[in-house]
C-alpha cells in the first residue's frame, strides 16, 4: 500500500529504517499499524507499530534503540530546562 492509504490495523512490510545506525536487523519485518498521527504542526507523520515475530536478537536491538532514544530525549529536555 502507499503510505497515504495505510490505516489503523493494516499490516505492512517494514523494508528499511533510514538515518539510524545499528538497526539493520529490523528490516523485512511484518508490522501492524496501531496508530497514526498526522498533525500539521509536526514535521513528520508518526506511526505506532506492533512487531509480532521478532527474534531474540531483533528484540534486543529494538529495546536498545528505544532506550537510547528515550535517554537522548531526557538529556535534551534537561539541557533545555537549564538554558531557559
Amino acid at each position: 500500500k502507499k503510505f497515504q492509504e495505510m490505516g489503523q490495523g493494516d499490516t505492512v512490510l517494514l523494508s528499511r529504517i533510514t538515518g539510524v545506525q545499528g538497526v539493520e536487523a529490523l528490516k523485512d519485518l511484518s508490522v501492524r499499524v496501531i496508530w497514526i498521527m498526522d498533525n500539521e504542526y509536526l514535521e513528520h507523520v508518526l506511526l505506532g507499530m506492533s512487531f509480532s515475530a521478532l527474534s531474540e536478537r531483533q528484540r534486543g536491538i529494538l529495546r536498545l534503540f528505544v532506550a537510547n532514544r528515550l535517554s537522548s530525549a531526557v538529556e535534551r529536555g534537561k539541557g533545555d530546562a537549564i538554558s531557559s
